[in-house]
């Protein structure tokens, strides 16, 4: 689910760059989900793009679902490990030979997301099953932190905005067991039983 949430990202806002005027896009990829550099340290963004980069991925804890059981429609009970939620961090670099042209894109981009920060199967219909809402929030950091961000990396600083894509869920659907479910209660002693 992480690449296809990506995937969706990284399509609508290279839609969204193509349609504006000022930007004038020339080539068919405008954002490509890749690293930010190579193993020697040169930027491994094609020229002229945005690279999408996944940073982080953390647990979403606050909204976890505890009910480890779940009714199936002939009435049985499975019982399941609870679904996962998830937090990715993503980078947004822009590669350009002009720092005005990277400063655009930047620009652009934090439009789009600005203009839209949930993504539904409603409002994006090529949003695989599986997942439910994306909602997107800008995620800023510190001077140190950018620069600790920057040198895990292996690259020199670009044009960049980071954003914070929450509650990517993850459910494998594997019961660890099937039980029947109770239709009666027998209470054994002092000769009352109950059914």
């Amino acid at each position: 689910m992480i690449y296809e949430a990506l995937e969706i990202l990284r399509s609508e806002i290279s839609d969204y760059l193509k349609s504006l005027p000022e930007l004038n896009v020339a080539g068919n990829t405008v954002v490509s989900m890749t690293n930010v550099a190579k193993d020697d340290g040169t930027v491994d963004i094609p020229n002229n793009n945005i690279g999408l980069t996944l940073v982080n991925i953390e647990e979403e804890r606050l909204v976890r679902d505890v009910t480890p059981h779940r009714i199936n429609p002939d009435n049985s009970v499975s019982h399941l490990n609870p679904e996962i939620r998830l937090n990715l961090l993503v980078l947004f670099v822009a590669h350009f030979n002009d720092y005005k042209t990277s400063l655009q894109y930047i620009s652009g981009l934090i439009r789009f997301f600005q203009r839209k920060t949930v993504f539904t199967p409603d409002n994006s219909p090529s949003m695989p099953d599986g997942i439910e809402k994306l909602v997107v929030d800008l995620h800023q950091l510190n001077f140190e932190q950018q620069n600790n961000l920057w040198a895990v990396l292996g690259a020199k600083y670009l044009p960049s905005v980071l954003y914070k894509v929450r509650a990517i869920k993850i459910q494998e659907g594997q019961a660890k067991d099937l039980q029947t479910p109770i239709t009666s209660i027998k209470i054994v002693g002092k000769g009352k039983e109950a059914g």
